[in-house]
């Protein structure tokens, strides 16, 4: 690891604990306790413009100072492995979005990132994330993995949301494309009249 690096790493330890301080309003229980305190939703008691402004603020304060842990969390187990060649600190991880933040932090984001800057793979016999030792194996990339977030790395594919209008337009389109006799010409009767039905069942659905 350089020196350039580690630097890096001091500063960001520095600036998420900054963070944490001020967004965090919550107290653990006990700092030694291995398993996290989750406080147990009790929904709001007043709806009214200025719960919500203190939720909004809540939520951003608490959102970046988890965002940067979960980044530091990240950086600190790729450069681990890369220092050590063990994948515990991979596993630590994991084990904690597991613990605190399943379907709120994006996992296979995380191991995706991984992937794609550390030698790693999956054992199928052991069902474990090993250490890639092939030849062809990734090459340790550090600088460039920490460069962004790793949930950045990989966006979740947005889901485009369509219209009847917008269903039609693509059903009418492809019924005109084979109606056009230059290019393209029924296989048999029951094509033809396949696509007639087709034509119908348009009109109809557009009524």
């Amino acid at each position: 690891m350089t020196k350039a690096v580690k630097e890096t790493v001091a500063e960001e330890v520095e600036a998420v604990e900054e963070v944490a301080e001020e967004a965090s309003e919550a107290t653990m229980e006990s700092e030694s306790s291995e398993e996290p305190t989750v406080p147990v939703h009790v929904g709001p008691t007043t709806v009214n413009r200025e719960a919500l402004e203190i939720a909004l603020k809540g939520f951003h304060g608490s959102t970046q100072a988890s965002m940067r842990f979960a980044r530091e969390c990240a950086e600190l187990s790729i450069m681990q492995f890369e220092d050590h060649g063990d994948l515990q600190f991979v596993y630590d991880f994991l084990s904690a979005i597991e613990k605190s933040g399943k379907n709120y932090v994006r996992k296979a984001a995380y191991i995706s990132w991984l992937a794609a800057h550390a030698p790693i793979a999956f054992d199928k016999d052991k069902k474990r994330l090993v250490k890639d030792k092939k030849a062809n194996a990734t090459a340790f990339n550090i600088e460039k993995a920490i460069a962004k977030p790793f949930w950045e790395f990989k966006p979740d594919t947005e889901v485009a949301l369509f219209t009847k209008l917008d269903l039609l337009r693509a059903l009418e389109g492809t019924v005109k494309r084979y109606e056009n006799g230059n290019k393209f010409k029924a296989a048999n009767e029951a094509t033809e009249n396949m696509l007639i039905k087709a034509k119908a069942a348009i009109t109809a659905l557009a009524a």
